[in-house]
């Protein structure tokens, strides 16, 4: 999951700072997540420089950096002409992406780009103005779209949230987890939280932390955490939401952290 994924050292900065860039890879970062767009929800606050970079020319510098090193470029976008621009400079994977349009999904699958979308819903955040609200719902009603095309045009998709960095909400993570039933089959969902996830890791390459064995397979000496579900998810995805209720026996980089058996 995403929220999985800030843990490994990810650093995230504007996709015009190519001097960032270039110092990055030699901090122990495992792959470079950037701001491309602000968020159609946040407030009109003064941006840094990289709006104006509308040619392309620093995104291009800034997502080349990183290369040799072995991993890859994430970025926080929304919009059609955002995530076209990130394409274009060679971003890995779409960070939201909930504004997209076909034809861009279709070209994503085409350039062979990750998309990490949540699936967000009326009620999740609050603002305090019209405007904001308006944005957010815009957000909110153009998720089944996208995943659809996705689905449609065979777009590799992962899923994770930003919540780890609010831990008052860490809840909601379990509430969207379940929420891909709605766009996705039981069993597609649960690949993408596990396997989908553990695929795109892969793209760090030598600073992926989990190359010495495979990762989101069932097979010998592969890595694993195992959850116990008080129920069949792939019956019933809606037992993920409440993890505390549901998730019997927790083991984690082998620890039992939780066994209510």
């Amino acid at each position: 999951m995403r929220s999985f994924r800030r843990q490994h050292n990810t650093s995230r900065y504007p996709l015009g700072s190519p001097r960032i860039a270039h110092s990055l890879p030699g901090t122990g970062t495992r792959f470079i997540g950037a701001a491309l767009t602000r968020p159609p929800d946040e407030p009109p606050t003064p941006l840094p420089p990289v709006r104006r970079f509308s040619r392309g020319e620093r995104p291009r510098r800034t997502v080349r950096a990183p290369v040799p090193a072995g991993t890859y470029v994430a970025t926080h976008v929304y919009n059609v002409t955002g995530i076209r621009r990130a394409i274009e400079a060679g971003v890995k994977s779409i960070e939201h992406g909930h504004l997209a349009d076909e034809a861009t999904i279709a070209l994503m699958a085409e350039k062979d780009i990750w998309l990490s979308m949540q699936p967000f819903a009326l009620g999740d955040h609050h603002y305090p103005d019209p405007g904001r609200a308006e944005k957010d719902r815009e957000i909110c009603t153009g998720t089944d779209d996208v995943y659809s095309w996705a689905r449609k045009h065979g777009v590799k998709t992962a899923w994770g949230t930003d919540l780890l960095l609010e831990p008052q909400l860490a809840p909601r993570q379990s509430e969207m987890a379940a929420r891909l039933g709605d766009h996705y089959s039981n069993a597609e969902a649960l690949r993408m939280l596990t396997s989908g996830n553990a695929e795109l890791f892969r793209l760090a390459g030598e600073r992926d932390p989990y190359r010495q064995a495979p990762l989101g397979v069932i097979a010998k000496d592969a890595w694993a955490d195992v959850l116990l579900v008080d129920g069949n998810p792939l019956e019933d995805l809606s037992l993920l939401a409440d993890p505390a209720k549901h998730l019997s026996v927790i083991v984690k980089n082998g620890q039992v952290v939780k066994n209510i058996l």
